[in-house]
């Protein structure tokens, strides 16, 4: 997500001015912050059998593919993890405004 259009961002945030190791540590934050929503939201909506599931998938030697299985279970999980972001990144702008 961060890395398709990061000078629109930064922009958007008021921290289009930004250079060099500021730019990549403020970048490195806010990808780890929409990272740590999109986990919670994954977590928040599964089943505790799909729980147990998602961490056998992240032991396993392919964790992307048994994590998207588990993901693909439950219903509407796009959206509402698309909602989220949307709600973050919206509460980013006022608070940088």
């Amino acid at each position: 997500m961060i890395t398709q259009n990061t000078d629109a961002l930064l922009k958007e945030l008021n921290l289009g001015d930004l250079q060099g190791k500021e730019r990549e540590d403020v970048l490195a934050t806010l990808e780890k912050r929409f990272d740590d929503v999109i986990l919670s939201t994954v977590l928040d909506h599964l089943s505790p059998e799909q729980y147990e599931a998602f961490k056998a998938a992240l032991k396993s030697e392919n964790p992307e593919e048994g994590i998207a299985a588990v993901t693909a279970g439950v219903p509407g999980l796009a959206e509402i993890i698309e909602m989220r972001l949307s709600q973050e990144y919206k509460l980013m702008k006022e608070v940088m405004s």
